[in-house]
């Protein structure tokens, strides 16, 4: 049984996904123990979110292909969607300081 192309994108995006999510992993277990490797996460982090943007549309023309099998590009879009989405917000929130304006969120209507 010969995989369609739609089949090989599906596989593609899902691969992408488990990868990424590999890296991030990797990276936070080396900062963890030795914070010296702390640029090479950053990177990492940083370039994450365009490869799942790359993984997303990937399971998107899969899944709109007229003939094959749709379970690995639905797969691939949702995992790489969902992570992609995760990563771009964490990325933003370092980015802009997340934190600081939560706490400030936090003590102006937090405290009653």
């Amino acid at each position: 049984m010969d995989p369609t192309p739609q089949y090989r994108l599906g596989i593609a995006s899902v691969a992408i996904a488990a990868t990424t999510l590999a890296f991030v992993l990797l990276s936070w277990l080396l900062v963890l123990t030795d914070f010296s490797t702390w640029p090479l996460s950053g990177l990492v982090c940083l370039l994450v979110p365009f490869l799942h943007l790359v993984g997303f549309v990937l399971g998107l023309v899969g899944v709109f292909r007229t003939s094959g099998k749709k379970l690995f590009p639905i797969l691939g879009m949702v995992s790489n969607g969902l992570l992609g989405l995760t990563g771009a917000l964490l990325w933003c929130a370092a980015l802009f300081g997340f934190g600081s304006w939560l706490r400030f969120v936090w003590e102006a209507y937090g405290q009653a």
